[in-house]
């Protein structure tokens, strides 16, 4: 496998990380928020439950700010894409290739990496706002 099929499979294997990571959070806060209003109505004491408390709020919030920051499958496929433009530009082979073009091939080049570059900036913007 070639490191591109590692990074795409890998960037497949995230969407999963991030689900599990949400709903890790999504349970922490329930639980937390169950045991506190039971110990309140109850009267328990406090430092019989420290350490639940002392476990569980660091392990909950790990979870939330892990599932917020692990990019979606589009922004690895977008990465990725624009990695790989980046490195076809700089073989010999490409340089070859660009030398035959001319000017306006290689403004059309030059046009589609900005397209490719915009795009992933774009894909980038949008998961930061959906989450």
């Amino acid at each position: 496998m070639t490191k591109l099929s590692i990074f795409l499979w890998l960037a497949d294997s995230v969407t999963g990380l991030s689900t599990l990571f949400t709903i890790g959070g999504v349970i922490g806060v329930i639980v937390l928020t169950v045991v506190f209003c039971v110990a309140m109505e109850d009267e328990w004491d406090f430092r019989d439950i420290k350490w639940f408390f002392i476990i569980t709020v660091p392990l909950t919030l790990l979870s939330i700010l892990l599932a917020i920051f692990i990019p979606t499958k589009k922004t690895l496929y977008m990465i990725a894409g624009v990695e790989m433009t980046n490195t076809i530009m700089e073989t010999e082979d490409f340089k070859k290739v660009k030398s035959y073009l001319g000017d306006t091939g290689i403004q059309m080049l030059d046009d589609i990496k900005s397209i490719i570059h915009k795009e992933a900036i774009d894909a980038i913007n949008s998961t930061k706002e959906t989450k």
